[in-house]
């Protein structure tokens, strides 16, 4: 049941950016994420999300985000006790394909424009199209591209407009999908540095990846799911150990 789902039953979360207690996710009775999945994600932190496709990475992902709602257990958000809209759009997520998360009938200053904070958009149109450009520079888009729509765009300038648009949001937890999918090797890396940036900065970063390889560089701690099922958490041991299952 939902409600019993979102409610945190006086679960505290000091230092948390987001805490999930005893979750599962069964919609129309279809098992995706197995009971019982125990995960807790500090503010400021870096963590992988590793499996094979169809593990229930994206899922757990979107629950992470506040986008999925969990059949069962409790999930917080920086002490907000299982309310995501208190911190929306605070809560961002990146998806696998960012052309698809992207509306083709705007150009990327309106696209950037959605997810600004309301004192910007209301301030006045100079401190707006300031913030546009701001997290246009941030993620290395040039400022003229913001005339254009989403279809003029490269692969990686559109990976780097979604991550813009979770950037103007000031995002205290991002939560990216397969960041790098589709992307060649220079805009894989320009991609990886810049979500290192982000946390850098002091933004809770989740990463959810299938490819081990570009994890170090990102993440400090790792979840690996296997079948909706939470196999391995840690640090680099956990990656490890999915290093060896991959190798069998």
């Amino acid at each position: 049941m939902a409600s019993e789902s979102m409610t945190s039953k006086g679960m505290t979360s000091t230092g948390m950016a987001v805490r999930l207690e005893g979750v599962s996710y069964a919609p129309l009775g279809r098992m995706v994420l197995h009971p019982e999945i125990q995960l807790a994600c500090a503010r400021g932190d870096s963590l992988a999300i590793i499996g094979r496709s169809g593990a229930g990475k994206t899922t757990l992902g979107r629950i992470l985000a506040g986008l999925a709602v969990p059949t069962r257990g409790f999930v917080c958000w920086d002490e907000t006790h299982g309310d995501s809209s208190v911190l929306a759009p605070r809560i961002q997520m990146i998806f696998q394909y960012p052309a698809r998360s992207l509306d083709p009938r705007r150009r990327v200053r309106a696209i950037i424009a959605e997810t600004l904070p309301k004192e910007l958009v209301e301030d006045s149109s100079r401190c707006r199209d300031d913030a546009i450009e701001q997290a246009l520079d941030e993620v290395r888009v040039q400022a003229s591209l913001a005339s254009c729509y989403p279809h003029e765009l490269s692969g990686g300038q559109c990976q780097r407009l979604a991550i813009a648009r979770a950037l103007a949001a000031r995002p205290l937890l991002l939560v990216a999908d397969e960041p790098t999918a589709s992307l060649d090797s220079h805009a894989r890396g320009g991609v990886l540095n810049l979500l290192a940036r982000i946390n850098r900065a002091g933004t809770t970063l989740v990463v959810i990846s299938h490819d081990v390889r570009v994890l170090p560089q990102l993440c400090t701690r790792y979840v690996l799911l296997e079948s909706g099922r939470l196999a391995a958490q840690g640090g680099m041991e956990a990656l490890h150990a999915v290093e060896a299952l991959q190798r069998s």
